[in-house]
């Protein structure tokens, strides 16, 4: 082990995938702010009782992946897949209000919902534009100039593209309407994830989440869990980290694996570049809770999006665990992310998390091509942010970052958000 020691901030699946490939060429020390590791990766265990005779692993963040974006670092951890069923879709958008029920599809149609003749022939028209704008369409395109500028309908743009960012990429509608509307159903189409198709390519793992989180883990020699670094200074020699008790360390180089908007918080003297570029990432942070309320809707799909009215103003998004994860009944396990209207029985409520997701917004697609720009061999960056706010493109940025301070080109993520280019995982050295 030639190398000096080198600093991990975060214990996501970034900084974890990170210190994993660095550990043979450098002292590596991890610091996670949380009593956990694994980010979004987490498993609960649901004790058994009367209903239930044997506990039950539920992940709660990161449910399903996809096998073309799975790295060769998988196999090396010897991680078991399991396939969804085979009728399994992955998102279902209903509306309470107007019948709007994306579960049955004819011709990539949903059933005609109860509206006028004008707003049925425009949905129609809408449904067949939409293959041209997920092709060619502009990245400054939001939902809002999808009305304004291109011509498709409020009923469209509130039944169809905002619902499916919203679900697909588990953020609040409001953060929805922020994004390129482009660049995500792009990325969508992309993995196979259209709406009514069934989860080809997908698994999850088998004994959840943690069962590779915890190898990870358990590679890196000084994990420091509970300690929440606050700053970080370049110098002429290295880093040197400060945490929230006032304890200083030095290390020869770093990687922050966290979100942007943490990791420019942390920057005692960012550069021009590295400001601008962090700061064009805005954070959407919702509270998700695991709960067993039978009332809460559901269908034959990873996602379920309830909307109460036309205009998104109640929403439920709702993440189903058993279907996917092959999970016995009788009990029904959820998280739910409640956007305006009633929250889930508090009774049956188990636990209650928030998850954080960067609002890829057209400006942050433009970022993103200067994200290879901030890192260095001594000062690398990671997280979700450098691509399609997936778990395995935040898994790959980990990846090339710890490459980067190895002696690799650039850092990066899986995919290129602007283009839709996907990175193959044979370009990873």
């Amino acid at each position: 082990m030639a190398g000096g020691p080198v600093a991990v901030i975060g214990g996501g699946i970034s900084g974890l995938a990170a210190a994993h490939a660095l550990r043979h060429s450098h002292p590596v020390t991890l610091f996670e702010a949380q009593k956990r590791v694994g980010g979004n990766a987490h498993t609960v265990t649901a004790a058994a009782h009367a209903n239930q005779p044997n506990a039950v692993d539920i992940d709660t963040g990161v449910t399903v992946l996809h096998e073309p974006s799975t790295p060769p670092l998988f196999d090396e951890l010897d991680i078991a897949h399991v396939s969804p069923p085979a009728d399994l879709t992955y998102l279902t958008i209903r509306c309470t209000r107007c019948g709007f029920d994306t579960s049955e599809l004819e011709n990539g149609l949903p059933r005609r919902p109860h509206v006028g003749d004008d707003t049925w022939s425009r949905l129609v028209d809408d449904y067949q534009r939409l293959g041209n704008l997920v092709a060619s369409g502009s990245i400054a395109l939001t939902s809002y100039e999808l009305v304004a500028t291109e011509g498709f309908s409020e009923y469209f743009v509130e039944h169809v593209v905002v619902p499916a960012i919203a679900g697909a990429f588990v953020m609040s509608p409001a953060a929805a309407r922020r994004c390129s509307a482009t660049a995500m159903l792009r990325a969508l189409a992309d993995v196979g994830l259209q709406l009514g198709d069934p989860l080809r390519d997908y698994y999850t793992v088998k004994g959840g989440t943690k069962t590779y989180i915890d190898r990870l883990a358990a590679a890196i020699p000084d994990l420091r869990v509970g300690t929440a670094i606050q700053a970080v200074s370049r110098g002429v020699d290295g880093v040197t980290l400060r945490d929230s008790t006032g304890a200083t360390y030095e290390f020869d180089k770093a990687i922050i694996a966290v979100s942007a908007d943490r990791a420019l918080a942390m920057l005692t003297s960012p550069t021009a570049l590295q400001r601008e570029v962090l700061a064009a990432f805005p954070y959407d942070y919702t509270s998700w809770t695991l709960h067993t309320d039978p009332s809460v809707e559901t269908s034959n799909s990873v996602l379920h999006y309830q909307m109460a009215d036309c205009t998104n103003a109640a929403v439920h998004i709702n993440l189903l665990h058993n279907p996917p994860q092959r999970i016995p009944g009788p009990i029904q396990y959820v998280s739910t992310s409640t956007h305006g209207g009633p929250p889930p029985d508090p009774a049956s409520a188990l636990e209650t998390t928030v998850h954080g997701i960067a609002i890829i917004t057209p400006e942050a697609v433009a970022a993103q091509q200067k994200l290879p720009q901030i890192s260095d061999s001594t000062l690398a960056f990671a997280g979700a942010y450098f691509g399609d706010t997936g778990h395995e493109n935040a898994l790959y940025s980990g990846l090339k970052a710890a490459s980067l301070l190895l002696g690799g080109s650039s850092s990066g993520g899986l995919r290129d958000m602007r283009t839709g280019t996907f990175h193959p995982w044979c370009d990873q050295p």
